[in-house]
């Protein structure tokens, strides 16, 4: 799916071409990769990127090294979120499909099955 909103085009294509971001946070080990420059920010590390209207930064990523093949990430722009999913290999790295698009959070309930002593 497409994105549809012109913030989730704007992330889209700030994740796709460097260029379109107009502020990072301090350079320190950044530009290793763009993804990266998503995943390291946070409410203290803040982006600013063309088209989007406040700060963006990572509140939540799950997968790398050790944790499966499922990978994911999810940015806050006020009070939004936009999730991006993809995928782990550990000869190959992360890899990441499909576009952005907005979430919510929600409680889930799940069970986990433990032996009986």
């Amino acid at each position: 799916m497409q994105p549809t909103s012109e913030i989730e085009q704007a992330i889209e294509a700030a994740f796709e071409d460097e260029a379109a971001i107009l502020e990072k946070p301090d350079k320190g080990f950044w530009g290793l990769d763009g993804w990266q420059d998503f995943e390291e920010t946070s409410e203290a590390k803040p982006l600013r990127i063309a088209g989007v209207e406040g700060l963006v930064y990572c509140v939540e990523s799950y997968g790398g090294e050790g944790m499966g093949d499922e990978r994911w990430l999810v940015l806050k722009v006020g009070d939004r979120h936009f999730r991006k999913n993809g995928w782990y290999a550990s000869h190959y790295g992360s890899s990441w499909e499909g576009y952005f698009e907005e979430v919510e959070a929600r409680p889930v309930t799940r069970e986990e099955w433990f032996r009986v002593s």
